[in-house]
């Protein structure tokens, strides 16, 4: 016979009803991260596997199904300046990630878009709802470009951050110079901002 976990059912159970009450998209990965968790409150049994069977196990129980989001509602609580911060602290962390390495004359440099949403198109929900609905901030195609650059020893470069449709990168004073912000039409790297950058890198 199977063993059971009561106390793990149910606060994942109350983490997924949390959730989608407020919209927010569940999915399997989600719920193993939530377990795992030291924030969570589950008292791990040593026994105890978060298994692929046992996440299937718990939604079929709890009856929930995979199902596609068909409404999507714009959300954003937080104020600009809180924004800002998560956005600086980030950068400021990849900035400390590239300190210790050591420089190089042969070097390579690429870009990835990034988007400002990026969310789930479906979530675990109950069998039966009508209407499975999602949250977002309202920037599912706004995007911004990230370019990134290491040398022959492994030594990444300053990271160039383009943002689309500006016609000139926001103002933040207290980022790391090793961050380089610009602006575009396109949002992607062009000769005019492979200059910039190399000027701003190698000056």
């Amino acid at each position: 016979m199977r063993p059971f976990y009561p106390e793990i059912d149910e606060k994942l159970l109350k983490y997924f009803r949390a959730e989608r009450e407020k919209n927010h998209s569940v999915t399997y990965p989600m719920l193993r991260a939530f377990i795992m968790s030291p924030t969570s409150g589950i008292t791990l049994p040593e026994e105890f596997k978060i298994s692929d069977k046992y996440l299937f196990g718990w939604t079929r129980r709890n009856h929930l199904v995979s199902r596609r989001i068909t409404h999507r509602g714009h959300i954003d609580s937080r104020r600009q300046s809180e924004i800002a911060k998560i956005a600086e602290d980030h950068l400021i962390a990849v900035q400390q990630a590239i300190a210790s390495v050591k420089a190089s004359k042969v070097f390579n440099i690429d870009e990835v878009p990034c988007y400002f949403d990026m969310v789930c198109d479906s979530t675990l929900s109950f069998k039966g709802s009508e209407n499975v609905d999602g949250v977002d901030m309202g920037y599912r195609k706004s995007r911004y470009t990230v370019c990134l650059a290491i040398s022959l020893d492994g030594r990444v470069l300053s990271t160039m951050i383009i943002f689309r449709n500006l016609v000139k990168p926001p103002s933040m004073p207290n980022l790391s110079p090793r961050i380089v912000l610009a602006a575009s039409k396109s949002g992607t790297m062009d000769g005019a901002l492979a200059k910039y950058w190399m000027d701003k890198v190698f000056s």
